[in-house]
């Protein structure tokens, strides 16, 4: 089961540690800066493979690209800094009905199509501080032939519903108000979100944190789910799922590749289940990371010998990268205790014979007391999807045209000359607000 899914083991927003208020948190300067350095990187980075998802290409190749970029961006700007950075979500490239988490091995790879779904998320930590994000578009979609259909219904209720969701995200608001929003744009489409989905309030090497905005949840979801009021200096990950079908999904045959360590303390019995286990605590932490990193090339070369960080131990010895048998077996082994959660591959459940579609949008953003802030961005035309639906409610397009994305205000500085074009960190920094499709 996905760990984006609440059902089970979601806790309440009173749940509280005792020390909470001395955890750092976006009120500190280091800190912001640390989660908006992710942030550049993840921009970037998933910029660039986007620009790449054309007919034809390589989702194994993509994915790989992306994560040593993460990798390289992170290693260039910190060199010698003492903490962790690097990839806080794996690069994944989700087609069509899946809902994400597909980051195949070498042997079950998949090439791009023209009118694919895809849905593109990744993430970089600096510190442990985290900036995912996600998007979806159809390939060789455009102006002169842009989608239409169940595609171009769902992508504009999944980027709309997101928009919304972070305008609602304001100190004091409770969460079901937040999910409802969620609710009323996906409804404007006909579409519906993915069931037991969750906005989680991310903390320092946490990318799911103690709460969560549970969105469209079931029976069983909502059982032991209180909805949190949200608060100031929280770190939001808006993750907006919807479906073009009824929300409700189920596993798919696709092999799970992506998995993380749970802080749980258990003797291995195995040697080569503790070897792994040392190499991916030393190496990962807390982050999720891919299996596919272990398999080797033609060269008998893997990405982790390749490219990821070189260890060591306390008396500056090398820390050899498992085999990728060795990784294997010890994931089985960790599963098998609880050490470590996968990140399955789901799809949509049908209702046409036709097909259904997911998409996806994901940002991360700070809740201040002046409103908040997204620090991830994608980049998204709304025009190269049409769609017979349109956002009818008032409330929801007053909410839309709200300005967000508003950095503190700074001293004005005489300018050198006249000039109506913004600075190019403007550009960069901000977004402007979504209009809604009309029909």
């Amino acid at each position: 089961m996905s760990s984006r899914s609440a059902s089970g083991n979601s806790k309440s927003g009173d749940e509280k540690s005792d020390n909470e208020d001395q955890v750092p948190n976006i009120s500190s300067a280091e800190v912001s800066e640390k989660y908006k350095t992710a942030a550049r990187i993840t921009n970037d980075t998933i910029k660039t493979v986007q620009s790449k998802c054309v007919s034809g290409a390589s989702i194994v190749d993509l994915c790989q690209m992306g994560d040593n970029l993460i990798i390289q961006k992170t290693g260039e700007f910190a060199k010698k800094a003492p903490y962790k950075k690097g990839i806080a979500f794996p690069t994944c490239i989700s087609l069509n009905g899946h809902l994400a988490h597909f980051s195949p091995l070498k042997a079950n790879d998949v090439t791009l199509n023209n009118g694919d779904l895809v849905k593109l998320e990744l993430g970089t930590h600096v510190d442990g501080y985290i900036a995912i994000s996600a998007l979806s578009f159809v390939v060789g979609a455009s102006k002169e032939s842009p989608a239409t259909g169940k595609k171009a219904d769902v992508i504009l209720a999944a980027y709309y519903a997101a928009e919304a969701a972070i305008r609602s995200l304001k100190v004091g608001t409770p969460g079901q108000k937040v999910a409802d929003v969620v609710q009323t744009v996906t409804g404007e489409f006909k579409c519906k979100p993915v069931e037991n989905m969750l906005f989680y309030a991310m903390d320092q090497n946490k990318l799911e944190g103690e709460t969560g905005i549970l969105i469209n949840g079931s029976v069983e979801g909502r059982k032991d789910h209180t909805q949190p009021e949200v608060k100031e200096h929280e770190v939001y990950a808006v993750d907006v799922l919807v479906s073009s079908g009824k929300g409700t999904c189920k596993l798919t045959s696709l092999d799970t590749t992506i998995y993380k360590l749970e802080q749980v303390h258990y003797s291995l019995k195995s040697k080569r289940s503790r070897h792994f286990f040392n190499y991916a605590n030393n190496q990962f932490q807390f982050m999720p990371f891919n299996l596919r990193y272990f398999e080797t090339d033609e060269n008998n070369v893997s990405v982790a010998q390749s490219v990821l960080p070189k260890l060591k131990t306390k008396d500056n010895k090398g820390i050899e990268v498992p085999d990728f048998v060795t990784c294997k077996m010890g994931i089985k082994e960790c599963r098998e205790h609880g050490l470590m959660t996968q990140f399955d591959v789901q799809q949509v459940e049908q209702v046409e014979e036709g097909g259904e579609f997911c998409a996806q949008f994901k940002f991360t953003v700070f809740v201040h007391s002046r409103g908040p802030e997204r620090i991830t961005f994608v980049d998204f035309d709304p025009s190269l999807y049409k769609s017979e639906h349109s956002i009818q409610d008032e409330a929801v397009n007053e909410l839309l045209k709200e300005k967000i994305d508003l950095s503190k205000k700074k001293k004005k500085k005489k300018p050198a000359a006249k000039s109506t074009e913004p600075s190019g960190d403007a550009k960069s920094n901000s977004a402007p607000a979504p209009v809604p499709v009309q029909s």
